[in-house]
């Protein structure tokens, strides 16, 4: 059974940059996690020096019919070097959300006199099992959701998880800063710098949005009260243009480790193992015993060349044949890094057998 109990061994203060492997070696899935956590940290790092933490527009804001709820438009935000897209949100859970637009209910008004609460953005990386609720662009209380079809039915059971990038329209009553907020796991929040705010430890960030001034018994909002509380994105002032060049050149590296990544895993996957059928004719089925030829087929192997030559197995079995008592022994011969023979003992015009290559050092 898969076991998804082990997840990475990376550590941003090792400051590795590549997962080196060699040949017959075993590959671990920590292993091929932590290459990934590389290049995603390698571009976040970069982006997040690059861009202030903020939505990429203004927001436009609309009253609605419902009590203590507005109307946020769908928008981009920036956090901590993630563009990420807000839709969908129902916190509510009173209406069928079908414009992708955000209807945010604030929450009750005060009990008694004025208050006025902060609206922000939080943002997390959750994982996404088979199984579980998923919705659109990550985005938490939303009526969009998506089919989880993270469990193949091909296979039947789990073979992988997903990490989603998980959002949230939160409201943090009678607070107008966002440093006296806390995230969602109830740990306090730090200034990060570049408009970012969050703690590090939980992975959790935050952006303020909106202020949003609530009085006893009102439960409309009146948005002529509301204030933006938000940062615009925008590149940092003081990263000159020409520093654009050298994002790109960091995301080139990453995009040119991850088709390294992916060679090597084709690579390693097809050496490993590798299936196909063939047909085995025989050239003088009128004889017995004795033949002029023996019955025989070359099976050449595409793609990467066979490791271990020719110390690799071959597992075949018969899957059809005119006369399937005569085949005979089925026996594989002259192993060769792109391919072997396979032939038969008996007297039978023909067979068709299905062949698998395992080459047990590189399981």
């Amino acid at each position: 059974m898969p076991s998804f109990q082990y997840d990475t061994n990376y550590a941003r203060e090792r400051a590795f940059e590549k997962v080196r492997f060699g040949a017959k070696s075993p590959i671990l899935e920590v292993e091929l996690n932590e290459m990934q956590d590389i290049l995603r940290q390698l571009v976040r790092e970069y982006m997040q020096a690059q861009f202030v933490s903020g939505v990429e527009a203004p927001l436009t804001l609309a009253g609605t019919s419902y009590t203590n709820t507005l109307r946020i438009n769908a928008f981009w935000a920036w956090v901590g070097g993630r563009r990420i897209y807000v839709s969908g949100t129902d916190n509510g859970a009173h209406l069928s959300v079908a414009d992708g637009h955000n209807y945010f209910d604030a929450g009750a008004p005060p009990a008694a006199g004025d208050r006025t609460d902060l609206v922000f953005l939080e943002v997390w990386e959750g994982e996404a099992k088979p199984g579980e609720g998923l919705y659109k662009w990550g985005t938490q209380n939303s009526d969009q959701a998506l089919t989880n079809n993270l469990l193949d039915s091909r296979i039947g059971q789990e073979t992988t998880w997903r990490h989603q990038i998980m959002n949230e329209i939160r409201v943090a009553p009678g607070i107008t800063s966002i440093l006296n907020a806390t995230d969602k796991t109830g740990a306090a929040v730090s200034d990060l710098g570049n408009g970012l705010y969050g703690n590090q430890s939980t992975g959790h960030y935050l952006i303020p949005l909106l202020t949003v001034p609530r009085s006893a018994g009102v439960t409309t909002i009146d948005l002529t009260e509301v204030r933006s509380a938000y940062t615009v994105a925008r590149q940092r002032d003081d990263i000159a243009a020409e520093h654009l060049l050298a994002m790109g050149a960091a995301v080139g590296e990453a995009l040119h480790m991850a088709n390294s990544l992916n060679l090597e895993l084709d690579k390693w996957a097809k050496q490993r193992i590798q299936q196909g059928e063939a047909t085995i004719t025989n050239p003088d089925p009128g004889a017995t015993y004795y033949r002029s030829a023996d019955a025989y087929v070359l099976v050449s192997i595409s793609g990467y060349p066979l490791l271990d030559t020719p110390n690799y197995s071959v597992l075949v079995e018969l899957i059809s044949s005119p006369n399937p008592d005569a085949v005979g022994r089925l026996e594989i011969y002259d192993k060769q890094a792109n391919g072997f023979k396979i032939r038969y003992s008996g007297s039978a015009a023909s067979a068709t057998v299905r062949w698998t290559v395992v080459d047990p050092d590189l399981l």
